[in-house]
Formats: C-alpha cells, sequence, structure tokens
C-alpha cells in the first residue's frame, strides 16, 4: 500500500502529532506539551509537501487522507497547498512577468528586480500567509466545478465539524496546541521559500533553487535541503534526492550549495559578511 516503506515513519508522525493535539485539548495538556507538538507539526508541513508531489500509498483515497490529517495539524489546506506550491509555483518559479506568475515569487513586489534585487526576506515572510492566503482563495474559486474544488469541498466538510467541536472544548487549549502551531508553520513556509531562492541567477537549470545540506534539512526533515534536486525532478521520492545530488552536484554553482543559516543568505554571502 505505501510506495516506499520508510514512509511508516511520516504516517506515524502524523498520527502523534495529530493525536497529541486533540489530547492537547481534550485532556487540558500542560503547556510544557507545546514545543513537542510543534517539533511534530514542522515535521508534518514537510510531510504534506512530500505527499502533494508524489502521493504516500498507491491508494489516492489513503494518499487524500494523509493529506487532510496533514492540513488539520499544521493548518495548511491540501488543496490550497497543492494549487500554491505544486501547480503554481514549481511550473513558474519566481517568475512574475506575462502568462508565468509565481503567487510566491520574491520578485512580485514593488521595487525588486529578476532575478538580482528580492524583496527583503523580512518583509517577505511576514507578507507570506496573507498573499498565499488571498491568491488560494481566488484561485480555488476560480476551480469551481473540477475536482480539486470538490475535494477541498470535502476537506470543509470533514475539518469544519471538529475544529467547531474542539475549540467548544476549551478555547485556550486549541490556541495553545493548535493556533500556534498553525501561525509558525504560516510564517515558517515563507521563511523556507525564501530562504531556498535568494541568491539564484537562474541562467540555467541548475541555478534555480538553494540546497542547503546541514543536518537538520537532510536527516531530520526527509531530505528537503537537496531543493536544487527537488525542482528537477519534483516526483522523486524525498529518498533519493541524495543520489541525484551526487549525479550533479558538479553542475551547481557554489553559491547554491549553503550550510545552516537563519539570514535566507547563498553561502558565499555569508562568508563576505563574516
Amino acid at each position: 500500500m505505501i510506495r516506499y516503506r520508510i514512509d511508516i515513519i511520516a504516517i506515524i508522525t502524523v498520527l502523534l502529532a495529530v493525536a497529541l493535539q486533540i489530547g492537547g485539548v481534550v485532556f487540558s495538556l500542560p503547556w510544557y506539551f507545546l514545543p513537542i507538538v510543534i517539533l511534530l507539526v514542522r515535521q508534518v508541513s514537510i510531510i504534506q509537501h512530500n505527499n502533494a508531489h508524489l502521493g504516500i500509498f498507491y491508494s489516492r483515497f489513503l494518499s487524500e487522507l494523509t493529506g487532510r490529517l496533514c492540513s488539520f495539524s499544521n493548518g495548511v489546506i491540501a488543496e490550497f497547498y497543492e494549487l500554491h506550491h505544486v501547480r503554481n509555483h514549481h511550473p513558474n518559479n519566481q517568475k512574475f512577468e506575462g502568462g508565468r506568475q509565481d503567487w510566491s515569487s520574491l520578485y512580485a513586489f514593488e521595487g525588486t528586480s529578476f532575478p538580482d534585487k528580492p524583496v527583503g526576506m523580512g518583509y517577505y515572510v511576514l507578507t507570506f500567509p496573507f498573499i498565499a492566503l488571498s491568491r488560494c482563495v481566488v484561485g480555488m474559486a476560480q476551480s469551481r466545478g473540477t475536482l480539486l474544488f470538490r475535494r477541498f469541498l470535502i476537506s470543509l466538510a470533514l475539518t469544519v465539524p471538529v475544529v467547531g467541536w474542539l475549540i467548544w472544548i476549551s478555547p485556550f487549549n486549541f490556541f495553545l496546541f493548535f493556533i500556534i502551531p498553525w501561525t509558525l508553520i504560516a510564517f515558517g513556509l515563507g521563511y523556507n521559500n525564501y530562504s531556498t531562492h535568494a541568491g539564484c541567477k537562474y541562467q540555467h537549470r541548475y541555478d534555480v533553487a538553494v540546497d542547503d545540506l546541514a543536518f537538520p534539512f537532510r536527516f531530520l526533515g526527509y531530505n528537503q535541503g537537496y531543493h536544487l534536486e527537488h525542482h528537477l525532478k519534483p516526483k522523486l521520492h524525498w529518498s533519493l534526492l541524495p543520489n541525484l545530488h551526487e549525479s550533479i552536484k558538479n553542475e551547481i554553482p557554489p553559491r547554491n550549495i549553503q550550510s545552516f543559516n537563519f539570514r535566507g543568505r547563498p553561502l558565499e554571502d555569508m562568508r563576505d559578511i563574516s
């Protein structure tokens, strides 16, 4: 049923996160469970990303169910994520001109210039959730009658009653175990998109994303650090990205391979700063 057996870990992570979040509300777990929830929800968001590109299960029903559980945990509606990230960002990566407009482009702001002058990271991260949500609402409304729209309605029908029930049980605990993680993920997605594209020159196919090969983004991040490789083959399973990297690493500009940093800057820029 599962395409790759290693994703059993992903399924367990999603179930554990959802169970802990619901349990936090229903059983009024202490606040110090929140860091554990946040760490789990961070993993759930990566799992949602992987599942959106390549369903974890061969069964579409089970893969969609997994996506909805991820959405419930991290607050990012599965169909919105597919519309925004899979159907828009990947085919239009950072372009924002004519018919090609990446809704998450770093260059879709006044005063920017592709590819040398992106918007500032702080402003981008702070506005990302609001721009993404508005784009998705409009895009979904324009998709009325499609399979994606019907799936979206099913997701709402399944999620809204449960959310309402949890809020009724304990508004404070719902805020603690759901709203706080949802908010962190919403802004974290903006930071992630900025840090994995800022500094690229888009001169060729190996210059469209940044790799961060530090430990947190490989072993603890379902290899999300291999972001260039993911852009080259979006449907390639995350466990196979290191092999693809080894086959093309000599083609990747040095500035597009960095180590862990919080500034959204390529490695060579970090050297300049130090």
